[in-house]
């Protein structure tokens, strides 16, 4: 990990866009309740805002330092719990839609694509090994999502954890936007599978959020807290877009590459087995990741300025643009 005195422009500009999403999932997390006409009990994700405190206390210091690389590895370790809380509520807004159900789709869709999702599951349950292994790729999302972008502030990729962070937003937007057509219960329950009979998969995953998604289509007064919330967008899989962001996100660093691909391919696998997805889930979950990457970085949008517009002060600061270059008639600097 080395150190600099003044901030690169590409870290500086990741960081910029960062804040901007920042803002604008914030600005959306606030109205889709009123819009969706559910509750947020915000005080009950005080463990969340509890976690990102703590490295949010030291930023002030290692800023007013210029310690750029300590600020990035406390920043975005912030950020991985802050977002906790406007993804589920993004999440909760799109299934509030109470759209037809699409298990019948998504089902026809894996069909067309040749893929017999029960003759998968089965396959994977009769070794315990691939089943525990797939379970533990499954269940390792939060801890590669604070850990991921904290590993390459500290080998020096400070722009791309910064666009790592940023992508996530966008996922966030365009993932409940993209769900609202499609609720579902999942590849379990829409299979009328029962996970009880599988030997080594544990289906915990494939039907525990059903009780919290039932209750935010049916119920007139539903209020979200963190003790009823659960992931219960299915289309896109939210574990193989995270997948696919982790793979492209690592993929400069040689010491993160093949042991973060190793492990997010397993991810995408347990998204079927262990997560009740279809397969179709696991392709839109990729290819929303791959336009949250784009967006991220071609640079967050900013017409207008969103800090600018609201006379606010950026929430990570501004892209200072680099003095001019003067050019002499001859065309010598």
């Amino acid at each position: 990990m080395s150190a600099y005195r003044v901030l690169p422009d590409d870290v500086a500009a990741a960081r910029h866009d960062l804040g901007q999403a920042l803002v604008v999932v914030t600005f959306v997390m606030i109205a889709v309740p009123s819009i969706m006409d559910f509750e947020v009990d915000f005080l009950s994700f005080w463990p969340a805002v509890f976690f990102a405190a703590i490295p949010a206390a030291f930023i002030p210091y290692v800023s007013w330092r210029k310690m750029w690389v300590f600020r990035s590895v406390l920043e975005v370790s912030c950020c991985s719990f802050v977002l906790v809380v406007p993804v589920l509520v993004l999440t909760y807004g799109s299934m509030r839609f109470n759209m037809p159900m699409a298990d019948a789709t998504l089902i026809n869709l894996d069909r067309t694509l040749g893929f017999d999702w029960m003759r998968f599951v089965l396959a994977v349950d009769r070794s315990a090994f691939a089943s525990r292994l797939l379970e533990s790729a499954y269940s390792s999302l939060m801890k590669q999502m604070v850990l991921i972008p904290v590993l390459l502030c500290i080998l020096n990729f400070q722009a791309r954890a910064y666009q790592l962070m940023t992508a996530l937003v966008v996922l966030s937007l365009l993932s409940a936007i993209v769900s609202i057509p499609f609720p579902s219960v999942g590849a379990y329950a829409g299979h009328g599978f029962d996970g009880k009979s599988l030997q080594n998969i544990n289906a915990y995953f494939g039907y525990f959020f059903l009780e919290s998604f039932n209750a935010v289509r049916a119920q007139d007064h539903f209020v979200l807290s963190l003790s009823n919330s659960a992931g219960i967008i299915t289309f896109p899989s939210g574990h193989a877009a995270f997948a696919t962001l982790s793979i492209w996100a690592a993929w400069p660093s040689r010491w993160l590459r093949y042991p973060v691909l190793a492990l997010n391919m397993l991810m995408i696998l347990s998204a079927i087995t262990h997560g009740a997805h279809y397969l179709v889930d696991v392709i839109a979950g990729g290819a929303v990741a791959i336009m949250a990457i784009r967006i991220a970085t071609r640079g967050f949008p900013r017409i207008p300025d969103i800090a600018k517009f609201l006379q606010l002060p950026s929430v990570f600061g501004g892209r200072e643009a680099a003095p001019p270059v003067q050019v002499n008639p001859q065309g010598q600097l």
